[in-house]
C-alpha cells in the first residue's frame, strides 16, 4: 500500500510505512529503495515503531520526509541515499530529551529560500535544505528582549549551547 508523494518528470515518488521509493514511469521499473534504519522510540513508557509520517516537500532533489520519531530526512531524489537527518542522532532517548526540537510534520518548505521552517514552543527553526545547517531562535521568557540565536549543524551529535543573545 504505497502513498504518492510527488511525480517529477517520468519519475514517482512513493512511500509506504517504513520505505521510500523511486520507480520510472517509462518503463514501469524501481530506479531505488530508500528503507529506515531507525530504532522505536518510547513515549511514557511506551515503545512505538518509527514510521513515516508525511511528506513534507520537494527541493532541489531533496525529498523532505517527516517521520514519526520526529525526524526530518532530506533523501536523494537522483540516488535514493540519505542526504542528512535532524535531529542527527540514533539513540532514541535523546529524542525525549530534545524537547526544543518541534514535530517534524510541523516543518514547510520556503523554496524562495531554499529552508525548511517551523514555529514551535515559542521558537523559530529554520533548516537550509541543501546542507542541513539549523538555525534556531529562541524566546525563553516569552519576552522579545530574551531571544537567543543558537546555531547547529548536520555533524552535531547533541545540542549546541546558546551562541549570542539577540
Amino acid at each position: 500500500n504505497k502513498k504518492i508523494m510527488i511525480v517529477l518528470g517520468d519519475h514517482v515518488f512513493c512511500s509506504d510505512a517504513k520505505n521510500v521509493f523511486c520507480i520510472n514511469l517509462t518503463t514501469d521499473t524501481y530506479v531505488w529503495q530508500y528503507e529506515l534504519q531507525f530504532p522505536g522510540y518510547t513515549i511514557l513508557s511506551n515503545v512505538y515503531e518509527t514510521k513515516i509520517s508525511s511528506f513534507l516537500g520537494y527541493y532541489k532533489n531533496h525529498l523532505l520526509i517527516a517521520l514519526s520519531n520526529d525526524h526530518v530526512l532530506s533523501i536523494s531524489s537522483l540516488t535514493g541515499k540519505l542526504n542528512w537527518q535532524l535531529p542527527n542522532t540514533n539513540n532514541s532517548e535523546s529524542i525525549e530529551n530534545a524537547d526544543h526540537f518541534p514535530s517534524a510534520i510541523s516543518f514547510v518548505v520556503y523554496e524562495e529560500t531554499g529552508k525548511l521552517f517551523s514555529f514551535s514552543n515559542n521558537r523559530y527553526i529554520e533548516i537550509d535544505i541543501e546542507t542541513g545547517a539549523i538555525i534556531m531562535y529562541i524566546n525563553e521568557y516569552y519576552k522579545m528582549d530574551n531571544a537567543y540565536k543558537v546555531k547547529f549543524d548536520q555533524n552535531s551529535t547533541g545540542f549546541c549551547k546558546i551562541e549570542d543573545s539577540i
